[in-house]
């Protein structure tokens, strides 16, 4: 976990959350396709050609504001993890890690609301600068999007997983 991060937003995550979540960092009106289409990832994933990616925008249902708050609360959860070289493979996709941040985010706010959509986990890691793999023997099937493995660490999955734990612990 990087250093002189508490369990609890506050301080000046809270404020970077609340900055971002209210649109001081990120533009309103259809910026969030602009910056991320691009690049294949729509709020449902990361996709395997333009037109997938282009479709799932049309058919999105969520306001840019909401998209937003989902992609600053996993900026939250991954700007606590330790980033690796490559993407581990050893802690499950962008899936099982959106699910982890939403548990954490919920832990920290006292069972507020923290639904995290895996599009908008991959944006964020993507933002960060983490880098994102399709798994191997990944089969498309029905789907045309996927979720990939994220370049953090084990430890501070496993580390942020404990918090979590400790903190429902305490609630009950």
């Amino acid at each position: 976990m990087n250093a002189g991060m508490s369990g609890t937003l506050c301080g000046a995550e809270l404020d970077y959350v609340t900055q971002i979540a209210g649109g001081g960092l990120v533009p309103d009106r259809g910026a969030l396709r602009e910056e991320f289409e691009d690049r294949l990832v729509s709020p449902f994933g990361l996709h395997r050609d333009p037109t997938s990616c282009a479709r799932w925008w049309d058919e999105a249902p969520w306001s840019e504001s909401e998209l937003r708050r989902q992609i600053a609360a996993a900026t939250a959860w991954l700007r606590r993890c330790e980033p690796t070289r490559r993407p581990n493979r050893n802690i499950g996709t962008s899936y099982h890690l959106k699910h982890l941040c939403e548990d954490w985010f919920r832990a920290s706010h006292g069972g507020s609301v923290g639904y995290t959509l895996n599009g908008c986990f991959i944006m964020a890691a993507l933002r960060l600068g983490l880098e994102v793999e399709v798994p191997a023997a990944f089969v498309w099937g029905a789907r045309d999007f996927y979720n990939p493995y994220v370049s953090i660490s084990t430890r501070s999955v496993e580390a942020l997983r404990r918090e979590v734990e400790t903190k429902v612990r305490k609630l009950k």
